[in-house]
């Protein structure tokens, strides 16, 4: 999988292939899909989840950040006009 270098318009097939490869794969712990989406992040993008350890609870919350600070479709469709 590709690094999430923070351009906007790379989310939704970041997070696509990211939900389809990890996040929906039954077989991997909660905790090891936490390090590989944050292994996958640039540094600045890393930093909107620093202030969250890595673990099983706060993974769910990673995502929601992670979605809410990338996916605005607003914010996406602006940047690609």
């Amino acid at each position: 999988m590709k690094r999430f270098d923070g351009d906007v318009t790379k989310w939704c097939t970041f997070v696509d292939v990211y939900e389809a490869s990890v996040h929906l794969n039954t077989s991997i712990a909660t905790i090891d899909e936490f390090k590989y989406l944050n292994s996958l992040l640039e540094k600045t993008d890393s930093e909107a989840i620093a202030g969250l350890s890595i673990s099983t609870a706060n993974y769910e919350e990673a995502i929601a950040i992670l979605k809410a600070r990338f996916g605005n479709k607003q914010m996406i469709i602006n940047k690609h006009m």
